[in-house]
């Protein structure tokens, strides 16, 4: 089964950029999942490229996460 493109990015940025302790680094990992989720929730494909990733998808997810109630730090 072939991996989908955003989730092999994802992969490739973890393994180049290894920056913090273990558990750190598995937070990242999934906070990074959880954001690609949410954008392929909002009619994103699953084969899209990160390299695309601009201002308008980061403010649609802040304001996604502000809409659930999240804090700022957490943000």
């Amino acid at each position: 089964m072939a991996r989908h493109q955003t989730q092999y990015q994802v992969r490739m940025i973890m393994k180049e950029n290894r920056d913090g302790s273990p558990d750190r680094q598995k937070a990242r990992h999934g906070s990074l999942m959880r954001s690609i989720r949410q954008l392929q929730a909002r009619g994103y494909g699953k084969n899209w490229d990160l390299r695309n990733l601009g201002k308008k998808e980061v403010h649609r997810l802040v304001h996604d996460m502000r809409s659930a109630g999240l804090s700022h730090r957490t943000i």
